[in-house]
């Protein structure tokens, strides 16, 4: 059902700011379950996480609906961080990434994390986007001083 609605998604190519309001509600909620079942193998829950997470990510075009998934990112950052879960630390760099390059705006608000993220992992696949931000809010930073 999962890969159904992943590949719905795709071929809709927009979702209304509803619809990501109820799929970021819906991941939200997917993270109050275990990673892991009693065999060691990942939960349904975050086998349709992953399904349907950057399939939704490439449907996000303004910064409104990419809002709406803030709260989703960052409880998804500190479980990676807090229960060194690195795969969710690998689908969090890539929701980013995907949306991070076309909501530069969006991205700039999260620089310390991405940073926090860098240094810590020692992983580099944010650092075009930490440009991009960083230079983004540089120029933000020279419009206010006129």
């Amino acid at each position: 059902m999962a890969t159904h609605l992943a590949n719905f998604i795709q071929q809709l190519k927009r979702l209304s700011h509803n619809v990501h309001l109820k799929l970021s509600n819906l991941f939200l909620s997917l993270l109050n379950y275990p990673f892991y079942d009693e065999e060691q193998n990942m939960t349904t829950e975050y086998a349709i996480l992953v399904i349907i997470l950057l399939k939704t990510a490439l449907t996000i075009y303004n910064e409104n609906d990419a809002r709406l998934y803030e709260s989703f990112l960052d409880r998804m950052y500190n479980d990676g961080k807090n229960e060194n879960k690195i795969i969710l630390y690998q689908w969090w760099t890539n929701f980013w990434i995907i949306i991070g390059i076309k909501l530069q705006d969006f991205a700039c608000d999260h620089i310390q994390q991405f940073l926090d993220y860098t240094f810590t992992s020692k992983n580099m696949s944010l650092t075009a986007l930490l440009l991009v931000s960083y230079f983004k809010e540089r120029l933000f930073s020279r419009e206010n001083l006129f």
